[in-house]
């Protein structure tokens, strides 16, 4: 009889046991975080080392696309113009008609010329020789054995200091264009703004040293400001472009401001797992600084009058126990719009249904 009696007992359960779902407005949202940026923003780079002899902006100035940020001094220009300036001498001397290695090849020629004419004339001799009978063969072949060489010789002579005479035609060439690179670089470089926007969170001051694709500012456009966000990759595939976003700055956090996701960057990013997702933010006078952090939610689907209970009363992902006529049984139920407290039912109970809490 007492065991009867709990069985009862725990089949009915007691009303404080129970819940009805309710008729409430809902959204489902994805949460993000992230940080403020202007549109367009970049980062400037030096384009050489050297000395950084002007800062032409102030940090929060605007500025237009093609205006001068800074002025790089490269000292290293001049050692390299005067390097270029000596090779360029040398080349032109050793390329003239005077010049010391060709004179002493022109020697050479020579002196392979007039051995060459003079074995050709005894040649010829010992040629008209052998028709009279006046010498032997083996005299004949000497000679010609000796003006095939000397003829060998000259020709030779001939290709070296052509060959010679080319190579420093193209050594005096490439002297002309170092040192016409070297003259182009002398002075300031100068690092111009790629766009119209403002002048952010500048490195260096005049007369630092500045190494080549050194930072030294940020420009970006701050009449159009954005969100740089930060979702997980389990929640991306809800995410489309034109979806509202609600999100609070640190600055500004008792403010929940607007935005709409404006680009999906579709690429994981391995370190955290997350997607990169850009939000356009309307024009607005509060203070939004770049560099701030954010946390958002961007909204997915909202339903006005949805019938909603909450989500610790779900049994997995899609059943409850339900009191039906005293006894507790396990219902199946189809959701649709949720969040992370609650869920909307669309099928399986009514807004009667008394639903056990855990």
């Amino acid at each position: 009889m007492f065991s009867a009696l709990l069985l009862l007992l725990f089949g009915c359960g007691s009303p404080e046991d129970t819940i009805k779902p309710e008729y409430k407005s809902l959204t489902e949202a994805v949460y993000a975080s992230g940080t403020v940026k202007p549109a367009n923003e970049y980062q400037v780079y030096a384009p050489l080392g050297g000395i950084l002899r002007q800062r032409l902006v102030q940090e929060g100035e605007t500025v237009t696309e093609g205006q001068l940020l800074f002025a790089i001094t490269q000292e290293a220009n001049d050692l390299r113009l005067e390097s270029a300036t000596q090779q360029l001498a040398t080349a032109r001397r050793n390329a003239s008609e005077n010049s010391a290695l060709l004179s002493e090849l022109r020697l050479a020629l020579e002196s392979a010329r007039q051995q060459y004419v003079n074995d050709s004339v005894s040649y010829q001799r010992y040629q008209n020789l052998m028709k009279q009978n006046a010498t032997t063969q083996v005299t004949l072949d000497n000679a010609r054995l000796k003006y095939v060489a000397s003829k060998n010789s000259y020709l030779a002579a001939r290709r070296t200091i052509d060959q010679r005479i080319n190579d420093l035609q193209d050594r005096l060439t490439e002297a002309r264009i170092a040192y016409q690179i070297a003259a182009k670089a002398q002075g300031d470089a100068l690092v111009r703004s790629r766009i119209d926007g403002t002048v952010y969170n500048i490195v260096p001051e005049p007369g630092e040293m500045v190494s080549v694709n050194q930072p030294l500012a940020r420009v970006g456009n701050d009449s159009l400001i954005t969100l740089q966000l930060l979702v997980d990759e389990r929640d991306i595939a809800k995410v489309q472009e034109g979806q509202t976003v609600n999100f609070t700055t640190d600055i500004l956090p008792d403010t929940v401001l607007t935005a709409r996701v404006s680009l999906i960057h579709p690429y994981l990013r391995q370190a955290d797992r997350s997607f990169t997702v850009e939000a356009l933010i309307p024009l607005t006078e509060l203070p939004l600084y770049p560099g701030s952090t954010v946390e958002a939610n961007i909204i997915i689907r909202q339903k006005e009058n949805a019938l909603v209970i909450p989500k610790t009363v779900l049994v997995g992902r899609d059943s409850v126990w339900v009191n039906r006529g005293g006894e507790r049984q396990k219902v199946r139920v189809k959701l649709g719009v949720e969040n992370m407290e609650m869920a909307e039912v669309i099928d399986g109970i009514t807004e009667e249904s008394q639903l056990y809490l855990p």
